[in-house]
């Protein structure tokens, strides 16, 4: 969040005006409205976001800059993972074959180990790789 000081300078407002400040605290409402909505967390909790998949959800809490943990209660899984090691992959789907679009989240580890969490919903895709910071890779699978 920007100071005062620098916002009305931004902006070009003068910080004496009423307008100045209505228009700040404005600035604050929009920012925690979209701080919320991204699951970017608050003083109190760390930054977590649930994701809906076929039979369930999937949440993504981010522990600290490149650590997060991921849960799926349906499956009772519970990972720590870095961020190099999660992938999110969305196919298009084909109707003319019956195929459904798709979407998944895929945890790996060195040696060849991966957990594939299916039947992500494939418009939540982008907002999944968005928040963890990774490219969404996009093909034709």
């Amino acid at each position: 969040m920007k100071p005062f000081a620098e916002f009305c300078q931004r902006y070009e407002l003068n910080p004496a005006t009423d307008e100045a400040r209505e228009q700040y605290a404005e600035y604050q409402r929009q920012l925690e409205l979209f701080r919320n909505a991204a699951g970017l967390g608050t003083d109190d909790e760390p930054p977590a976001h649930t994701f809906p998949c076929a039979l369930g959800e999937v949440t993504v809490c981010r522990v600290s800059g490149d650590r997060f943990t991921v849960r799926d209660q349906r499956m009772g899984l519970y990972a720590q993972c870095e961020r190099e090691h999660i992938t999110v992959e969305r196919w298009p789907g084909l109707p003319e074959l019956g195929e459904a679009a798709g979407a998944h989240l895929v945890l790996s580890a060195p040696g060849g180990l991966r957990v594939v969490l299916c039947e992500l919903t494939p418009d939540e895709a982008p907002r999944l790789a968005w928040f963890v910071g990774v490219k969404l890779m996009e093909g034709d699978e």
